[in-house]
């Protein structure tokens, strides 16, 4: 573990996570038979695994939002192992899983995603009181927002979040996104094609996507980073 007196603190927030099963079918062919060669079951969701990769490169993380108590032992197991901070709201039920269909024959992937959980008003409640007490350091606000809550709360937060200090990442999409980036977030990283819905035209090259970047900018903010794919 690095010095934390060095590093800020690090959160990040995932309030839709998901268990990646990942299923190999070679040859996979919608509407026939298909076997699977390989099953195995990841904890996942963006903030998640914003949160993994910052434990494995050593630094101090807290990992915030909502989790189903009826399956958290593998999200449990992977935070003990990598040392991040569990302070995930249980929610009544189990959390969602996401598959995905690796064909290493026609080298694609099918991803097949299940809702969420509902989060109560009194969850909701409990992690902004969470965010509240935040001061300083680095919270990532990342995925999507599950079903039952408002598509702007990741504005909301973002603003919340700037009254104690705390720099924002966004990783959001659609309307989740377009809210937020009003907010003017410290860094956004929306792909491309996120970029093109949210502003509502299309960017043919990588002048327009460097013009747009910029534009999203305007309501505050220090970086934008555009994913474009292959």
């Amino acid at each position: 573990m690095k010095n934390l007196s060095a590093f800020p603190p690090l959160s990040t927030v995932t309030l839709n996570p998901a268990i990646d099963r990942a299923v190999t079918v070679s040859g996979f062919a919608a509407g026939a038979v298909n076997r699977v060669e390989a099953s195995a079951d990841r904890a996942g969701g963006k903030g998640i695994n914003v949160a993994a990769t910052l434990a494995a490169h050593g630094y101090a993380v807290t990992a915030r939002g909502f989790l189903g108590e009826g399956n958290a032992a593998l999200f449990e197991r992977l935070f003990v192992r990598l040392g991040i901070a569990d302070a995930l709201v249980r929610l009544p039920g189990e959390t969602r899983v996401g598959i995905k269909i690796l064909d290493p024959v026609r080298k694609e992937t099918t991803d097949i995603n299940f809702p969420g959980l509902v989060p109560s008003a009194e969850a909701e409640e409990k992690l902004e009181a969470q965010l509240r007490t935040l001061r300083g350091g680095w919270c990532a606000l990342s995925g999507s927002v599950p079903p039952g809550m408002a598509a702007d709360v990741y504005a909301r937060w973002i603003r919340l979040l700037a009254e104690g200090k705390v720099a924002t990442v966004l990783d959001a999409s659609g309307a989740a996104l377009r809210s937020g980036l009003a907010a003017g977030p410290t860094v956004a990283k929306p792909n491309i094609h996120e970029l093109e819905e949210c502003l509502g035209r299309k960017l043919p090259d990588a002048r327009a996507v460097v013009v747009a970047a910029r534009e999203t900018l305007r309501a505050g903010g220090r970086l934008r980073v555009v994913s474009c794919g292959a």
